[in-house]
């Protein structure tokens, strides 16, 4: 790992996705690298488009939002912390189909090192997110490190 240079955290604003930034805080520090955080969401919709009302109730949504707003405030936080301890990190946000964005910053950025969570949140997370990270590992030219944390 002594050629990791550039570290990207995927960050999907969900609450165990501080678990994979402060890995990737950790790596940056440990190897000198440049850290990127990417903020990703899967785009805008509504529950109305998803056609799906029987299994996806309004509050199940506003859950999600309240969820995705307090994790990316925990994101903050951390990232804030890390910048005054001297860390300089990236923040970038996308939305849209989770696999394109990734490839994007990576090539853009020249990333070796892809960091993100591993473990599966709740149905709603499922249904947005399913595939996603079999895409990512499987189509990424550089390592990926997968973080499982279990919760209480």
């Amino acid at each position: 790992m002594e050629d990791v240079r550039r570290i990207l955290v995927v960050s999907r604003s969900t609450r165990n996705c501080r678990f994979a930034v402060e890995s990737g805080v950790s790596l940056a520090r440990r190897y000198g690298a440049e850290l990127y955080v990417l903020y990703l969401s899967p785009g805008p919709f509504d529950l109305d488009s998803l056609h799906m009302p029987e299994r996806f109730l309004p509050e199940e949504y506003g859950k999600y939002e309240s969820g995705q707003q307090a994790a990316e405030m925990i994101v903050d936080q951390i990232i804030s912390r890390e910048e005054e301890k001297g860390l300089p990190i990236r923040k970038i946000v996308r939305h849209g189909e989770p696999l394109a964005e990734v490839e994007k910053v990576v090539a853009h950025d020249k990333i070796d090192l892809i960091v993100m969570h591993a473990q599966k949140e709740g149905l709603f997370e499922h249904f947005l997110f399913a595939g996603d990270t079999s895409a990512i590992i499987r189509a990424m030219p550089c390592s990926i490190l997968l973080v499982k944390k279990e919760l209480p």
